[in-house]
């Protein structure tokens, strides 16, 4: 199992838990408003001098086998992606051990 942390525009939001639910992730929460600064686009830190903020989304319970799926899938959208706003950050982390809802 692996732990996901998923960040990007606000403005994306229903894309990514759309892209989420059609591989079928039970468990995960969505954190709305993340204030962000990154190597690429602009700050987001929901301000006069930088307006905008991020999502995230974390997947507490990634099976092995969908993780290559949803790298393929992240950047295949980064690739496309309309500007450097758009880049959605993907980390993957070891889940050794995980209590979740069944």
């Amino acid at each position: 199992m692996k732990f996901i942390y998923i960040t990007f525009n606000i403005t994306l939001l229903g894309q990514i838990l759309e892209m989420i639910d059609g591989f079928g992730f039970q468990n995960y929460q969505v954190l709305e408003k993340v204030l962000s600064k990154t190597a690429v686009g602009d700050p987001r830190m929901d301000s006069a001098v930088w307006p905008s903020y991020s999502a995230a989304v974390i997947i507490q319970a990634c099976p092995n086998d969908k993780v290559e799926e949803l790298y393929q899938d992240i950047e295949q959208r980064n690739q496309n992606r309309f500007n450097d706003q758009e880049f959605i950050s993907l980390v993957v982390m070891p889940a050794d051990k995980i209590i979740v809802p069944n």
